[in-house]
């Protein structure tokens, strides 16, 4: 009788509960997906909103700085402080919208053939600028390389990243070394700087997404999002990416690339 009246009432009591907890799972669940999914929407939408005006307000700076009329120096300043804001805000918010796009799985590689020397002097040349305010030299040791295959916007915003990130953290009249090779039918880019450096216990981190140094937190602004972006795309194209770095010494950043374009999948 006891063991009959345990059976009746104890496992439909239990039954009840393990329900009530799945549907409790399933409803958090939902919610989570919901919320994650209007997380998604917003930061896309708000980034799409703030990059028309951001290149309305860099492009009506530029005409003011390039205008034949006099300007005093202190407007010329006031000029390029916001020239130099709405880059910061654009790159960003670029950064905001490649996230998005990386969380929805909307990237798809567009492969071409390119000269990889070619992109990382286009790249140079883009931050030459940036270098020369910090008197800091960028070097190139670049080994004549055949073209191979590689979705170049995406591959340029990886080369963008470690050189103005080597540039960032390096004290000024320093040097930035950037260096090409072909090795094991992988291309091989290289970019070392003598900058402040990652502490042991970080270097693990670093490709994580929003993850900061502590070393940098209070002296140079960025997002925390650039090392994750870069290296989730040198993954889509079967490479990888890592980093050797020792405090005060200076970090290398290594990027490999397969040379077969029958390892990416198109």
């Amino acid at each position: 009788l006891a063991v009959f009246i345990s059976y009746y009432f104890f496992i439909p009591y239990r039954l009840i509960v393990e329900n009530r907890r799945s549907w409790e799972y399933q409803q958090k669940n939902q919610l989570l997906t919901q919320v994650e999914e209007l997380k998604t929407n917003f930061l896309s939408l708000m980034s799409h909103d703030l990059k028309t005006p951001l290149a309305r307000i860099q492009g009506m700076t530029e005409v003011a700085l390039t205008d034949n009329n006099s300007l005093s120096e202190k407007q010329k300043d006031a000029l390029q402080t916001i020239s130099h804001s709405c880059e910061e805000l654009t790159a960003f918010v670029s950064s905001i919208l490649s996230l998005s796009r990386v969380e929805s799985q909307e990237i798809k590689l567009n492969i071409q053939s390119k000269d990889i020397n070619q992109l990382i002097h286009d790249v140079v040349l883009h931050l030459r600028y940036m270098a020369q305010e910090k008197n800091i030299q960028i070097m190139t040791e670049l080994e004549p390389l055949f073209s191979v295959k590689i979705d170049i916007d995406l591959i340029r915003q990886v080369l963008m990243n470690l050189v103005e990130n080597a540039i960032k953290y390096s004290p000024p009249d320093s040097r930035v070394l950037i260096s090409s090779e072909e090795s094991e039918n992988k291309v091989i880019i290289q970019v070392a700087d003598q900058g402040i450096g990652i502490p042991d216990d970080e270097i693990g981190h670093v490709f994580m997404k929003f993850f900061r140094s502590r070393s940098v937190k209070t002296g140079t602004k960025g997002s925390g999002l650039g090392l994750y972006l870069a290296k989730y795309f040198v993954e889509l194209h079967k490479g990888r990416i890592r980093l050797d770095s020792r405090p005060q010494q200076g970090s290398t950043f290594t990027v490999e690339l397969p040379m077969d374009p029958g390892s990416i999948e198109i």
